[in-house]
């Protein structure tokens, strides 16, 4: 795998929003158990960017230096598997066959199955243990729940080899989170 798609809410979150009194999110609750498996993932080689419609969800990838990329059009309309195709272009990359994703439900239903026919297909297709049923009919299903460490059960399921905990600890670094 050489770039890893996540979607965010319901992945990397357990899908619960708060809300303030005007009706915009005000929060959410992400894993920093996640995120450290994010870092292990670039130390790996493995680019990983994020895929949502929420743009909530813009500014915490930016402070995490995390690509962030909008399936949401102007007009309203969520498209993902046409915002996977330009990152799948921006990072020169052919085809589907070295890029994984992972989703958890129905607005993620259309990428998986493009991925999963696609020639070569994409043999790295995942969902959280909550994912929306059907979802194993394309994705293999982990055994954690959304917001509860799916990048950190996804990384050691990957196998690889031991992690160069400088390059992890760098990347850490150059995150503005906090600051």
């Amino acid at each position: 795998m050489k770039l890893l798609i996540l979607d965010v809410d319901g992945v990397l979150t357990d899908g619960t929003k708060l809300y303030d009194a005007q009706g915009r999110c005000s929060g959410k609750r992400f894993g920093d158990r996640d995120f450290t498996a994010m870092k292990m993932f670039r130390a790996q080689g493995v680019e990983v960017v994020w895929l949502s419609g929420d743009e909530w969800n813009r500014t915490l990838a930016g402070q995490r230096r995390i690509p962030f990329y909008s399936s949401k059009h102007p007009d309203g309309k969520l498209d993902k598997v046409a915002a996977a195709r330009t990152i799948l272009a921006e990072h020169g990359l052919a085809d589907w066959s070295q890029v994984g994703f992972v989703g958890d439900d129905y607005f993620d239903m259309d990428l998986m199955v493009a991925m999963a026919r696609a020639q070569p297909p994409s043999p790295y297709l995942f969902c959280p243990a909550d994912a929306v049923p059907g979802m194993d009919a394309v994705a293999q299903r982990l055994t954690t729940p959304g917001g509860r460490g799916v990048a950190v059960e996804l990384y050691h399921r990957m196998g690889f080899p031991p992690v160069d905990w400088n390059r992890v600890l760098e990347l850490d670094s150059d995150e503005h989170v906090g600051r």
